[in-house]
């Protein structure tokens, strides 16, 4: 695989890096901002360890249980891959404003990149299992339709098939802003864009907030999109006022208050009954909004190279390596988790026994070796080919917000 054009110093107005799923800029693509990769890769990590420790259910001894709980913020991980997204997916639109075709260019792209292996992981889930009589695993098809549509976040069902898929919900979020985003940033000027932002951020505050109130079970709230859209809303506002006058240095002037203030917001919770738990009412109302901000102010700092160490540790190798395989890592994880427990390998094996620590990090490092084995012959074998066909679909005209034309991300997961 040829490495990336390396950007010491990032642009003043950052674009977004091309292929960041394990595909290779371009040798003229000068917009490559190596710290982003590293950010996913953070998140996958975070997501991977919170559910390959989780496979041990509960452990005796007190390492295993700090370990265990250490890990088990790992979910903020999503909430980074939002951000990210946001921040990516906007800039890509607002480069491509003006251009021909733009809306079939976007839509194209964005569907070479993601739809192969979705669609191919969801339809090995439903066909193979009645064709092989595991009848545990067999979904009828009212519990598919929601998978084929991206709209499994607002249709949770009880199904051990689905539970292999019981990740995918924050694809669908994605999914549905990819739908409708587009609108926005090619139909709004900047101004008009940032008010939608805004709002995004306040409606999706103000929902959590009534749902803390009103919602018996606070779990469900983490998995739809009207409280979620906060993360994703604010990544496209710091690609919108990354792309104005002076915006890079009024972002990189607010970015440590702001890294601060969220900081504590999210330091209360340890001051709440509920906690850091996802499902609390503390993080539903006001924690979600301060984890955006947070990973917000730390993709501002990841932005200049000049400002802080920072995007210099984010752009070593091995996050680099995550965050490039981080969709295919995302996807495949989770059945290989139930694939393991069905051979009879289990973290559990070794609770309340002397091996229990040595067994749970031993387990891990196992889940995370076979999880990089089946990302990377997904990329090879499958997910690549498609993304040649996207060079017969590209933005055809210089961006009016940014200079440069031509570039792509991908999603997290």
């Amino acid at each position: 695989m040829t490495p990336r054009p390396s950007t010491t110093h990032p642009p003043a107005v950052p674009p977004p890096p091309t292929e960041p799923h394990g595909g290779t800029a371009p040798a003229a693509e000068a917009g490559h901002i190596p710290a982003l990769d590293g950010l996913r890769g953070c998140a996958i990590l975070g997501v991977l360890l919170l559910h390959f420790t989780s496979a041990m259910g509960a452990p005796a001894g007190a390492p295993a249980r700090l370990v265990k709980q250490a890990f088990s913020v790992g979910w903020t991980g999503v909430d980074l891959f939002f951000v990210l997204s946001g921040f990516l997916i906007t800039g890509i639109l607002a480069d491509a404003r003006g251009t021909p075709h733009r809306y079939r260019t976007f839509y194209v792209r964005r569907a070479l990149r993601i739809l192969p292996l979705y669609y191919g992981f969801v339809l090995l889930l439903f066909v193979v299992p009645p064709l092989v009589g595991a009848r545990a695993y067999t979904t009828p098809l009212e519990g598919q339709l929601p998978y084929w549509l991206y709209l499994q976040n607002f249709w949770p069902l009880d199904n051990a098939a689905l539970d292999l898929a019981a990740h995918l919900w924050s694809l669908a979020i994605e999914e549905q802003f990819y739908l409708v985003w587009p609108m926005v940033v090619f139909t709004l000027s900047r101004a008009g864009a940032l008010r939608v932002c805004a709002a995004c951020l306040l409606g999706a505050l103000a929902y959590r907030v009534a749902a803390v109130f009103t919602v018996e079970d606070l779990r469900t709230v983490y998995f739809l999109t009207p409280g979620r859209v906060d993360g994703l809303a604010l990544g496209g506002a710091i690609a919108l006022v990354a792309r104005g006058a002076g915006g890079v240095a009024r972002l990189r002037r607010m970015a440590p208050g702001v890294l601060a203030a969220s900081a504590a917001v999210l330091a209360g919770a340890a001051l709440h009954p509920s906690g850091f738990n996802p499902g609390g009412p503390y993080m539903v109302s006001v924690g979600y909004s301060a984890l955006a901000f947070f990973f917000g102010a730390v993709l501002v700092l990841a932005l200049d190279a000049r400002a802080t160490p920072l995007p210099r540790l984010l752009s070593g190798r091995t996050l680099s390596f995550f965050g490039r395989y981080s969709y295919g890592l995302y996807v495949l994880h989770v059945p290989l988790i139930a694939l393991a427990r069905l051979a009879g390998i289990s973290p559990d094996a070794f609770a309340g026994t002397p091996w229990e620590l040595p067994g749970l990090l031993g387990y891990t490092a196992l889940m995370a070796a076979a999880s990089i084995l089946a990302a990377l012959a997904s990329w090879n074998l499958y997910e690549k080919h498609f993304l040649k066909l996207k060079a017969r679909f590209t933005y055809r005209s210089p961006a009016p917000f940014a200079p440069g034309a031509d570039r792509e991300i991908a999603t997290p997961r």
